[in-house]
């Protein structure tokens, strides 16, 4: 399966995972499956937030798919851009998807890992302002 092919399935679960309306919730349908990797984490009554996990865990896939392929193609490939540009990705889909409930423990390891990505982040600054300088 190719990077073009992962990237239109992904969005295309973006697409129907945000075109669910509140009816089809209501009535047990949803987009995801009920055997999901993140079933367990969602207490009960809190099917929306579950639901913007997912979201957000297909829409960063989506971004960094489509993000690696257009580096690809364009032949601006290296490793420290794609970081860059994925970081860049995870705070958008974090403003978009934020949970109404930010005590949720899935929206604690989101924030651990964005202040990983900014020490990350501080690092390639760093060694970019010793570059000039030298």
């Amino acid at each position: 399966m190719g990077v073009r092919s992962i990237a239109v399935e992904l969005w295309k679960r973006c697409v129907s995972l945000a075109g669910t309306s509140n009816t089809h919730r209501e009535t047990g349908v949803t987009a995801s499956n009920s055997t999901g990797p993140f079933q367990a984490e969602r207490p009960s009554g809190s099917e929306d937030d579950g639901r913007k996990l997912t979201l957000l865990v297909y829409g960063q896939s989506l971004w960094m798919a489509v993000t690696l392929t257009l580096l690809f193609v364009l032949g601006l490939w290296s490793l420290r851009l794609y970081f860059v540009v994925s970081f860049i990705g995870l705070l958008i889909n974090r403003l978009l998807f934020a949970p109404t409930r930010r005590s949720q423990r899935w929206w604690r390891v989101v924030s651990a890992l964005t202040w990983l990505c900014f020490l990350g982040l501080s690092y390639l600054i760093s060694l970019r302002m010793q570059a000039a300088v030298a």
